[in-house]
């Protein structure tokens, strides 16, 4: 409990430095621990540990974590969305072995469960929006990032899905470029944004700033 009350802390001190103030929501989203089980914690943040790797292994690694979280603590709003984005993204890496319709039912009340719990979690929309995107419901799609942008500004993971997105409609893709910068910005360590990001300078042409990202 002093780990998350700390966190919550220095998240409120990083926010009024940038902002200047604290919204009501800012406040209530601080408040609120994530978890009163640090061992539910510790499966969570191994479960994300493994989900960055991005190999089919990895994720069924970072499932049992997030599923191992849940078992902890069944009130843990993002190991719920987490489950539901590793069962998500997995589906997509083995296409067409296992299409994203023998999954959604069960991404979907995972994030159905995630949203009771945690209304305001812009992570639990972003997923949300994942989900509709995979299921070519963009106009959906759209509204569910946007939302997750504005209650979670920090969460790089809703920039990315919606740069791809955006990057359907090429007349949409220097717009697309914005939103993966912001993401790379948002956690410039993360080897699958860097790749994206080359990925959307490939696609403009922009061949000596993709290789310079590469290079990185």
């Amino acid at each position: 409990e002093n780990l998350f009350a700390i966190q919550s802390e220095i998240s409120r001190e990083v926010v009024l430095a940038l902002n200047g103030v604290l919204s009501t929501q800012d406040d209530t989203k601080l408040d609120r621990l994530p978890t009163n089980s640090l061992e539910a914690y510790g499966e969570y943040v191994l479960g994300r540990k493994e989900m960055a790797k991005r190999t089919v292994e990895d994720f069924d690694s970072a499932i049992a974590h997030f599923e191992k979280a849940i078992e902890l603590d069944q009130d843990y709003a993002l190991a719920y969305v987490n489950l539901a984005s590793s069962i998500q993204i997995r589906a997509f890496m083995v296409r067409p072995r296992q299409q994203l319709s023998e999954v959604s039912d069960r991404i979907q009340s995972l994030i159905d469960k995630a949203l009771s719990l945690d209304p305001l979690s812009g992570e639990a929309w972003a997923a949300l929006g994942l989900l509709r995107s995979g299921q070519n419901e963009m106009e959906e799609a759209e509204k569910y990032y946007l939302k997750a942008m504005e209650l979670s500004p920090n969460y790089p993971s809703a920039y990315q899905w919606y740069s791809h997105l955006l990057n359907r409609d090429e007349s949409k893709r220097e717009l697309a470029l914005q939103y993966i910068q912001k993401a790379t910005e948002l956690d410039p360590l993360a080897d699958i944004l860097k790749i994206n990001l080359a990925n959307h300078y490939r696609l403009l042409g922009r061949r000596d700033d993709m290789y310079e990202v590469l290079a990185q």
